[in-house]
């Protein structure tokens, strides 16, 4: 860079001539000249002694552990003063986004009644345990993971939606997951940056079990000024991975209504006319009949 523009004009092929050198990479937001720095990473080392064999280039591994749009890298040689003035600096020009590479998901309950984090509801039977009363709130958790399945910190402002498949194909039509009154069910993560997006207003309005899914729509990339036509990704590298299917479940009526349709009326002993003090009565003139409806924490 020979101007100072931050802009390299030309491959310095000595550039290890007269020592070894070692240039700081770092990853951050901004232009070179307001450059913000959230991760430093590895150094790429030059060898005096490979100066011939290198001529100014090296290779180094980059692993970026924080997500992030709309970076690039910062390389700084610091001239082995701790003088700024001495420093030499250039960056990328390419921009580029960090993405976690998976998801995971978790359902949970404190009991059949509240959201928490105690109790994993997993249950994929007509009997499985535990429970959950339909219309009471879970807790909702997805995680955004790296390729080691750690937290990938710095993902934020991202909404996922949550596929619902019925456990049985006997279960009633109509039943949804909702997040929030949303169908289908959507979790963000908001501007923490912690890698964990936590529900926990989600609800199922039906018994039984069903399968949930992270469908990622690959817009992190894109919204961070990547992906086509931008650059030559494509739609797989651009996606996140999904958790697979989890089963959520078992879940069960929250209460039951009781109506009288038929209060019913007994026979009377006696020639159908009376019945004496402590005699039993004849049969029912006409049966009692009493409906009863499970419902859901909603009355539905």
């Amino acid at each position: 860079d020979t101007n100072g523009d931050g802009v390299a004009d030309a491959v310095k092929t000595d550039y290890a001539a007269d020592k070894d050198r070692t240039v700081q990479i770092q990853v951050g937001t901004g232009t070179c000249s307001s450059f913000t720095s959230i991760e430093t990473l590895s150094s790429a080392v030059f060898k005096q002694a490979q100066q011939g064999k290198e001529e100014g280039r090296t290779q180094v591994k980059l692993r970026v552990d924080e997500a992030g749009q709309d970076l690039r890298l910062r390389l700084t040689d610091d001239n082995g003063t701790a003088d700024p003035s001495d420093d030499v600096t250039g960056c990328s020009t390419d921009v580029f986004t960090v993405r976690p590479y998976k998801y995971s998901l978790d359902v949970r309950q404190n009991d059949a009644e509240t959201a928490g984090s105690a109790v994993e509801l997993n249950g994929h039977s007509s009997t499985a345990q535990p429970i959950h009363k339909a219309g009471r709130p879970l807790r909702v958790i997805v995680q955004a993971l790296d390729t080691k399945s750690q937290l990938v910190s710095g993902f934020v402002n991202h909404t996922v939606t949550l596929k619902e498949t019925k456990g049985d194909p006997g279960m009633r039509d109509g039943s949804y997951f909702y997040v929030g009154g949303a169908t289908p069910g959507q979790v963000t993560f908001d501007s923490s940056g912690t890698g964990t997006a936590t529900n926990d207003t989600a609800t199922y309005n039906e018994v039984g079990w069903l399968y949930l899914q992270i469908d990622d729509d690959g817009s992190y990339a894109t919204q961070g000024g990547d992906g086509p036509p931008n650059d030559n990704s494509t739609p797989a590298e651009l996606d996140i991975l999904g958790s697979g299917q989890v089963q959520v479940g078992r879940f069960v009526p929250d209460h039951f209504t009781v109506t009288v349709d038929n209060t019913g009326a007994f026979q009377q002993a006696c020639g159908g006319d009376y019945t004496y003090m402590s005699q039993p009565f004849g049969t029912f003139l006409s049966q009692p009949q009493v409906t009863v409806t499970a419902r859901n924490a909603l009355e539905q």
